[in-house]
C-alpha cells in the first residue's frame, strides 16, 4: 500500500474522504495499492489549488512500511 504523507512530518496524511483534510489515523488515511494511483491523487490535489494560496501543504508518496514505523520517503 502507499500513503500519501505531509512532507517534513511523520504522521500527517491526506484523508480518503477530503482532498484538503490530513489526518494523523492510517485508517483514514487515503492509500492505495498501487504507486501510480497515489501519484494521481497528488497531482489532482496540485491541480485543484487553482487560486488556493500556494503555500498549502506539500506532500510525498510512501509506503506502508514507512507510514508505520516512519522510515524513509520514495520520492
Amino acid at each position: 500500500m502507499f500513503y500519501i504523507r505531509v512532507k517534513g512530518t511523520k504522521n500527517q496524511f491526506m484523508s480518503k474522504d477530503n482532498l484538503y483534510e490530513i489526518t494523523s489515523d492510517l485508517s483514514k488515511a487515503a492509500s492505495y495499492q498501487r504507486q501510480v494511483h497515489a501519484v494521481s491523487r497528488k497531482q489532482a490535489y496540485k491541480a485543484s489549488l487553482g487560486t488556493i494560496d500556494r503555500s498549502t501543504k506539500k506532500f510525498e508518496i510512501i509506503t506502508e512500511e514507512v507510514a508505520r514505523y516512519g522510515l524513509a520517503s520514495l520520492n
